[in-house]
């Protein structure tokens, strides 16, 4: 059976209009990651290949020494700032602004969603309780039907109860239908 403590849970558990939202806060708190990263420096290294270890020999009377060694190595750096850029106030601004309104939509639509879930969940429960009730006066309309019934054979009754009787019934059998 469904609880009403579980609710929460189960609703905030695989909500993909819940799981779109947390995405993109996820997405605008690495906006804002990058955003930020603009007040530092850059620092950038290219390799043009891979590093190269080359060794030969070569024969020469005149030297004693006739092998070479090389070690080949292309690497390139660069280091970048911007000392001076205004427009990256109001860029982090804004990325911290579109932060703060996806934390928000979120909470908005999980408070949404759950205040729906709760009104759903009591309207179950007030159905199975109407449900209950109408067949507890069916029971008591059978009940009342074959006393008035067995009050006329014994002729204290008369036929108006019986009928009354028989038509509460049918106002039972039918708000048990509704």
């Amino acid at each position: 059976t469904l609880k009403f403590e579980n609710l929460k849970e189960i609703l905030f558990k695989n909500n993909k209009d819940i799981l779109s939202a947390e995405s993109k806060v996820t997405s605008s708190n690495l906006n804002l990651k990058s955003l930020q990263s603009k007040w530092y420096p850059r620092l950038s290294l290219n390799s043009s290949g891979s590093p190269k270890y080359v060794s030969g020999f070569t024969k020469n009377n005149l030297s004693n020494n006739t092998s070479s060694k090389q070690l080949q190595n292309n690497i390139s750096a660069n280091f970048e700032w911007e000392i001076y850029n205004p427009s990256r106030i109001p860029d982090i601004k804004e990325g911290f602004y579109n932060l703060e309104i996806s934390k928000l939509d979120l909470e908005k639509l999980k408070r949404d969603l759950y205040l729906e879930t709760i009104s759903q969940y009591f309207l179950i429960k007030k159905i199975i309780q109407d449900i209950n009730i109408s067949k507890e006066a069916l029971k008591v309309s059978k009940v009342s039907l074959s006393e008035a019934e067995e009050k006329l054979q014994a002729g204290i009754g008369n036929k108006l109860e019986v009928l009354e009787a028989k038509t509460q019934l049918k106002r039972d059998q039918l708000r048990l239908i509704k």
